[in-house]
This record gives structure tokens, C-alpha cells and sequence, in this order.
């Protein structure tokens, strides 16, 4: 699988809370948006009252130390394990796919394909790979240029045409998680882990 290309900064990150003996998301836990923590870094006075905020909710130091030293470095490695994707169907779906373009190509296609038009129609009229490939394209720029809810946008357009790519799910699982949205990122980081087993990812479920 091509997660490989962002498992090293992710393991990067989950490492400093593994090493503080936080046993999942500060973020999520106590629901601060990460793309406010990091615009924020520099406002003393915000990280202060962040910081009193977790103590007093929680008692731990280890929050404590998280937040005051740690929490920009483990934001840097999350968002720079944003994965570059190259969408390709599975080699199996491919066959089936042109397995049904030759049938239907066939002069024997015409009682099947009168039998299910729409579903012909669709595969054969839209060249879905390519248009998923073109918007992933548009959301790697989008995100570059920090323009996240933007890339969110293009990347769900890019799910509707193929909604089993790991890479695509793990950066709507990230693009979402970014931003605040911690719902849908929880909902598509459940559809990532039903793919492939990435061990680190438990960090982020509720």
C-alpha cells in the first residue's frame, strides 16, 4: 500500500505522545482545534490559558508538558505526513471493468446492458480515475498553500470516485482532523481502519 508515505512523520508525532504516556489525542480529548493551537503558537497568553485549561481539567503534568514544549513539533509531523496520492484502481476492479467494456462492446452486450443502462452508462461515460487524479492534483496545491477548508472540499469530490483509496481516506481523516472536525475525521479514519491495520491511528479515535 502506498501509506507507507506518510507513516514516518505519523509515527514521528504519535512517538512524543507515546514517550509521555498519553494514550491518546490531547486535541481530540479536550477538543482544540489544531489549526488554532498552531496559528496561535506564538500568543503567550493563549498558551497559557490552554495550558491552565487541560491542568485543571485533568491534573497531569504530562498534558502540561505536551502542550508547553512538544505540541508544535507533534503538529508539524501530523500535517507533513499529508500524503501526495496517485489513485490507481485495484487490479482486480480493473479486470471487472474491462471485462464489462468488452461485453458491452460485444454484439451479444445488448440484452445485458438493456437490463441495468444506468449502471453501463455511468462506467462507460466518465472516466472516474482520471477525474479523481485531477482533483487530487488541485487538493495537494490547496493544501500546500494551508487552504484547508478548500482541500477538503476537492478531496471529498475525489472520494464520490473512489472511496477505497488509503491515502485519500487518510488525508480526509487529516484534512478534517485540522480543521476541528472531529466527527468526520473519526468517521473517516473508522473506513481507513477497515482497510489497513495502522496501529498509530488508535491515538485518534474517540
Amino acid at each position: 500500500m502506498k501509506s507507507g508515505k506518510y507513516k514516518q512523520s505519523l509515527n514521528q508525532a504519535i512517538k512524543i505522545l507515546s514517550d509521555l504516556g498519553i494514550s491518546t489525542d490531547p486535541f481530540i480529548n479536550f477538543n482544540i482545534k489544531p489549526i488554532d493551537f498552531y496559528n496561535s503558537i506564538n500568543d503567550d497568553n493563549y498558551t497559557k490559558e490552554l495550558i491552565n485549561f487541560v491542568v485543571n481539567k485533568t491534573n497531569n503534568k504530562n498534558y502540561e508538558i505536551f502542550f508547553k514544549t512538544h505540541a508544535k513539533n507533534y503538529l508539524d509531523h501530523l500535517f507533513k505526513s499529508y500524503s501526495i496520492i496517485e489513485l490507481s484502481m485495484e487490479k482486480e476492479e480493473e479486470k471487472e471493468e474491462e471485462r464489462k467494456r468488452n461485453r458491452f462492446k460485444s454484439s451479444d452486450s445488448k440484452l445485458e446492458f438493456s437490463g441495468n443502462p444506468l449502471g453501463y452508462l455511468v462506467k462507460e461515460g466518465e472516466n472516474d480515475l482520471q477525474k479523481a487524479i485531477k482533483l487530487i492534483e488541485e487538493a495537494n496545491i490547496l493544501y500546500k498553500e494551508k487552504k484547508y477548508i478548500q482541500c477538503r472540499e476537492i478531496l471529498l469530490r475525489a472520494y464520490n470516485y473512489n472511496a477505497f483509496n488509503v491515502d485519500l481516506l487518510y488525508n480526509l481523516f487529516l484534512i478534517n482532523y485540522i480543521i476541528g472536525d472531529f466527527v468526520l475525521a473519526n468517521d473517516f479514519l473508522n473506513k481507513l481502519l477497515l482497510i489497513e491495520n495502522i496501529k498509530e491511528l488508535e491515538y485518534f479515535r474517540f
